[in-house]
């Protein structure tokens, strides 16, 4: 392995003759660096050459190619018209193709490539079109057009791509609707539109079935009002990001997402509802709502017991359903800036598995008896809260790390079995972290932190 930079070189050109008896060399990192001179028979074994910054010009003569699997020419001053493209078409081996932050405005003829599979064409802001010849790409797996402002379109030969497993799109300013021919690709895994402002909709049974489909990300799709169509056939989805997104509510269909681990709407500022069918997404283990404008959970999500955290910060939510108590596998709860949240159902006491449990800034006047149940909790924030007094059975939680009280201005005592809470009273002792002594005058805080 070799790394060179113009800076510790003190010069911008690598002559052949200065890697003479480098045969073995695999792995040569380039930047700010042009080749010239006879560079035939040097590097026999090289499969990963990075040259970021190129110049524009490649003087090198002669360089073998044969074995090279990865290529990056990131950040480099090459376009359509580099010299160099000739030569990287004796590249047969090629896997790894990396052309991100480039001067391209048309990408290469890709019909010598035909072992690529990686394409990263991310932040090419002056490319404006994809050669067809990339539809011979048989064993592309990954392609990046993320930050690709200018594309006028994409082309229909993408639909041919059959081996492609991750598509992303994000911050792509044109795309108003999903191209037709994503639908076609039946072997698409991921799926990224973050942050394509200007897509309006993403209706899938337009463009046909994407069975395979594991991740679908449309964060930010900022246009998009409508939950999206046809997604009966995307039984595989784990994860489905809608953050940002205009909708004013989940519809009773999400039922049919039975293998959906993750499920984001952080920042639907509209969305209002969700349906109580969300019981039914039984493998589901993180309920992402921050500042949603939801009030209210569903009974039936105590139905999740896959269900690890619940967020739902800033929301709207005015109360934690009782069936929260069924929530066997639960580890996180925070329910942080929810101001309209006055209380917590007794039935946390059932929740044996959580181990975080945050409600600062909330309008929460006290806990149950039952918190003494949770014995595996190891934080517990009630910053800024109305709370006036912590129950006795706090001290059985044995295994509690932190709990921070900051700013209570009501709470009146902290009952002495909290004595109990060893784990505290070690970090009390190792960092004397309790520096002020409760008075129903001052603030409280215990942490560890």
């Amino acid at each position: 392995m070799i790394r060179l930079d113009s800076y510790a070189m003190g010069r911008r050109t690598l002559i052949g003759k200065d890697l003479m008896g480098l045969k073995t060399l695999r792995y040569l990192e380039c930047s700010e660096i042009d080749f010239s001179g006879d560079w035939s028979h040097l590097l026999p074994r090289l499969n990963w050459l990075s040259r970021k910054i190129c110049p524009s010009m490649f003087a090198s003569s002669g360089i073998y190619l044969g074995n090279l699997v990865i290529l990056n020419l990131s950040y480099s001053l090459i376009n359509e018209d580099w010299s160099g493209w000739s030569q990287i078409e004796e590249a047969n081996k090629l896997k790894v193709l990396d052309l991100s932050s480039t001067c391209l405005r048309r990408t290469p003829d890709f019909s010598k490539y035909t072992s690529l599979e990686r394409l990263i064409l991310q932040d090419c802001k002056g490319l404006v079109e994809i050669d067809p010849s990339i539809g011979k790409l048989k064993d592309l797996k990954f392609l990046n057009v993320n930050k690709c402002i200018s594309p006028r379109r994409f082309p229909e030969e993408l639909s041919s791509l059959q081996n492609l497993s991750s598509f992303t799109l994000e911050k792509t300013s044109i795309i108003i609707k999903l191209p037709e021919f994503i639908g076609r690709l039946s072997s698409l895994c991921h799926l990224s539109l973050d942050g394509c402002r200007e897509l309006e909709m993403v209706e899938f049974s337009r463009v046909g079935r994407l069975g395979k489909l594991k991740v679908l990300n449309l964060s930010r799709c900022k246009s998009i009002q409508q939950f999206p169509f046809g997604m009966r056939n995307m039984g595989s989805l784990v994860m489905l990001n809608l953050s940002y997104l205009g909708i004013t509510e989940l519809p009773a269909t999400i039922r049919i997402l039975k293998n959906l681990r993750i499920l984001r709407a952080f920042g639907c500022q509209s969305l209002e509802k969700i349906p109580s069918t969300i019981g039914d997404l039984r493998s589901l283990q993180v309920l992402d709502l921050r500042y949603a404008s939801v009030n209210v959970l569903p009974d039936t999500i105590g139905d999740l017991q896959e269900l690890r955290s619940i967020e739902v910060n800033g929301s709207k939510i005015r109360e934690l359903p009782a069936s929260i108590g069924m929530l066997k596998k639960l580890k996180i709860l925070w329910a942080v800036k929810c101001i309209s949240l006055e209380e917590i159902p007794s039935t946390i006491g059932d929740v044996r598995s959580l181990e975080v449990l945050n409600i600062s800034g909330t309008r929460i006047v006290g806990l149950p008896d039952t918190i003494g149940n949770l014995h595996e909790l190891k934080v517990l924030h009630l910053d800024q809260t109305r709370i006036q007094k912590l129950p006795p059975s706090i001290g059985m939680l044995k295994r509690l790390e932190v709990l921070t009280l900051e700013n209570c201005g009501l709470l009146a005592e902290i009952p002495s079995e909290i004595k109990d809470c060893t784990k505290l009273k070690k970090q009390k002792q190792k960092q004397k972290q309790f520096q002020k002594v409760l008075t129903s005058k001052t603030v409280c805080i215990l942490s560890n932190l």
